[in-house]
């Protein structure tokens, strides 16, 4: 995922994969779950951005991302309630820009306990569900 250059900077986004039309703006253990979903998606190509602190966030980046993509998608291991979705929806709207918003993640719900494998495909959070709802999106 880096290489040797890379220096993690407090408040900065890094973007691991440039595309365009849709975003995937992801945190933590979703960043290389993202990463297996981009495999799976032949005809889409979308941009995949690491945000690794969520106060502060990189609103510079998630501003011109906005700017040049017509969806963003954040992908989160927990609750989407005062998460990244959040702070990138707080981003975006004083700007009214175009771009749609999706935010996959816990959905207000109570997680339960298991194996990581089977609690990220219980929530819709695995590479699979991932591709296929940037597949749903993008049609």
């Amino acid at each position: 995922m880096y290489d040797d250059s890379y220096t993690w900077e407090y408040g900065k986004g890094q973007i691991l994969k440039k595309g365009s039309k849709i975003a995937i703006i992801a945190t933590g253990l979703m960043v290389q779950e993202s990463l297996k979903a981009i495999e799976q998606l032949k005809d889409i190509e979308p941009t995949l951005i690491n945000i690794s602190t969520i106060k502060p966030i990189d609103e510079e980046l998630i501003l011109e991302t906005a700017k040049t993509h017509d969806v963003i998608v954040t992908i989160e291991e927990h609750n989407v309630i005062g998460g990244l979705g959040g702070a990138v929806a707080e981003t975006l709207a004083p700007y009214g820009l175009p771009c749609r918003q999706y935010m996959m993640g816990m959905q207000d719900s109570f997680g339960r306990s298991g194996k990581p494998k089977d609690l990220l495909a219980r929530y819709h959070l695995d590479a699979s569900s991932i591709a296929q709802k940037i597949k749903e999106i993008m049609k």
